[in-house]
């Protein structure tokens, strides 16, 4: 099959791919789709905010709901870090707000507080 467009588009539409299957809470083959969006955009150094970000936060959720928060605490670790090189608040905060949900569940309650504060903080800089 010969592929068409651009390695930007097809990572963008293996994501899209990867949220249809999370949806309908079919979380390996999101995952599956989630990862092969992840590698293209490391292979061809996307860093479009809105792609490799949210793939990232995916991945994690992703694992947040199999349970697996350690590998979602990793991801979502991976995601703030891009959020917080493009520097757009609203991405900054869903990021630490995910972190923290990540804590949360892994019982590390004065990581997931700090996390939130955080976020209250940048959410209260921008009213």
């Amino acid at each position: 099959m010969e592929q068409t467009g651009s390695p930007e588009e097809l990572a963008q539409l293996l994501n899209t791919l990867g949220m249809s299957w999370h949806a309908k809470e079919s979380y390996e083959e999101a995952l599956k789709y989630y990862l092969q969006s992840l590698k293209i955009c490391e292979k061809y150094e996307i860093k479009t905010v809105s792609l490799s970000l949210h793939v990232l936060g995916n991945i994690g959720g992703i694992y947040e709901a199999l349970g697996k928060f350690d590998k979602a605490e990793e991801y979502y670790v991976q995601a703030y870090e891009a959020a917080k090189d493009h520097g757009e608040k609203k991405n900054i905060i869903n990021c630490l707000n995910n972190l923290g949900n990540a804590y949360l569940h892994q019982k590390k309650f004065e990581e997931a507080l700090g996390k939130y504060d955080e976020v209250l903080q940048i959410a209260e800089a921008i009213d």
